[in-house]
């Protein structure tokens, strides 16, 4: 979107590549995104989370702003960005639905009820989000330019509809989502464009 250039590197999250050695050298949290920022002088630095980095980018290259300009709009765009990094991701990643049982020994959900637990939460915390949404949405989530909503918004659609959850019960994050869907940049950042995607979603 801010036309960066950038080098990307996969982290195999199905193979555990986030918990060996090297990338906890990157990212003690066992988890994806993190960004090596190369300085002119050479000098190189990590930033972990999603919402860090995008900041960070934002206030480095603030060219197509991924923020609304009126302060108010501003924080509701943060709020409905947050609402869905850390009120709806969490309840749906490897550590709650698979990696949580072994260290406090709790006998591990089979796939069909993984995907049982995922659809009941996300269900429910988008039902939240079309509520919250709608005070501020126009073409996109915050009126009619694409913001850090949007960009959140996407990556949790895909993940609702990878868990065969019904998103026609959500009809305005559906018809944003469709919009968004138009734009090269959701197209070249698809999960499924991503290199070395599988050629199939996950269940």
């Amino acid at each position: 979107m801010k036309n960066i250039p950038y080098n990307y590197k996969t982290v195999q999250l199905l193979d555990g590549e986030q918990h060996g050695e090297e990338f906890l050298k990157i990212n003690p949290m066992h988890q994806v995104p993190a960004l090596q920022v190369v300085m002119d002088d050479g000098h190189s630095d990590l930033i972990t989370q999603s919402l860090a980095i995008i900041e960070y980018l934002e206030e480095n290259y603030p060219n197509n702003s991924v923020f609304p300009k009126d302060s108010i709009l501003r924080a509701k765009c943060r709020a409905i960005s947050e609402t869905i990094c850390g009120g709806i991701q969490p309840l749906q990643n490897l550590e709650t639905l698979v990696d949580y049982t072994q260290p406090i020994d709790l006998p591990p959900l089979d796939a069909a009820n993984r995907q049982k637990v995922a659809r009941f939460w996300i269900g429910r915390k988008m039902e939240n989000l079309e509520k919250l949404v709608k005070s501020t949405a126009g073409n996109y989530c915050v009126g009619d330019t694409i913001t850090l909503a949007d960009i959140c918004l996407v990556p949790q659609m895909f993940n609702a509809r990878r868990f065969e959850l019904d998103t026609s019960k959500f009809p305005l994050l559906e018809a944003i989502d469709k919009r968004l869907q138009e734009h090269k940049i959701f197209k070249d950042s698809h999960p499924l464009a991503c290199p070395e995607a599988p050629k199939q979603e996950n269940k």
